[in-house]
């Protein structure tokens, strides 16, 4: 029996997965969410070793082991932008980091998209230059995140919950359409 157009989009608005993931120089945040309401998993990747080849190897693989068991259907993964960074060698390790996570996640064939911190917060707070502490909360509050994560992980949920929201609205509007 054929779908129509409606139920299509209702079954993919049913299936729809998202990460959110927060790049740091100390480690990586990331959200999975289902829905709007609640987060379904929360992790904390801490970044080891002093040299860049063992740190980008050691991401790389955490990543390939938090990835391995994904069934379909695979996630759609929102990173965040680097944001503005004063201090050249920081955006450099943070480019790296983004690097190796948008390579491991491409290679397993997930879709990767990158996110502005002023999209997202807009997205999930209504104000793009909310502060840390007001993401937190809304978090909290949105998600039913526990007060004990450090600030990454309200920050990658903040990342997931507003892919989520673009790609449902994505979904509605105009599912052929991969640009958002």
């Amino acid at each position: 029996m054929l779908k129509t157009v409606e139920e299509m989009h209702r079954t993919q608005l049913g299936q729809l997965r998202v990460l959110g993931i927060d790049c740091q120089t100390r480690g990586i945040a990331v959200v999975s969410l289902y829905r709007e309401d609640s987060a379904h998993k929360c992790i904390w990747l801490p970044i080891r070793g002093r040299k860049t080849g063992a740190r980008l190897a050691n991401i790389y693989f955490v990543l390939e082991k938090a990835i391995a068991g994904s069934s379909p259907p695979l996630p759609i993964i929102y990173i965040e932008r680097p944001p503005y960074v004063k201090n050249y060698i920081t955006l450099l390790r943070l480019a790296q980091v983004q690097g190796t996570i948008i390579a491991s996640f491409t290679a397993r064939g997930f879709t990767v998209k990158e996110i502005d911190p002023p999209a997202w917060k807009l997205a999930v707070t209504g104000n793009g230059n909310a502060s840390k502490e007001q993401v937190k909360t809304l978090m909290m509050m949105r998600l039913g995140l526990k007060d004990n994560f450090p600030q990454d992980i309200y920050d990658a949920a903040s990342i997931a919950l507003a892919g989520l929201i673009k790609e449902k609205w994505r979904l509605r509007t105009n599912p052929e359409d991969d640009r958002c």
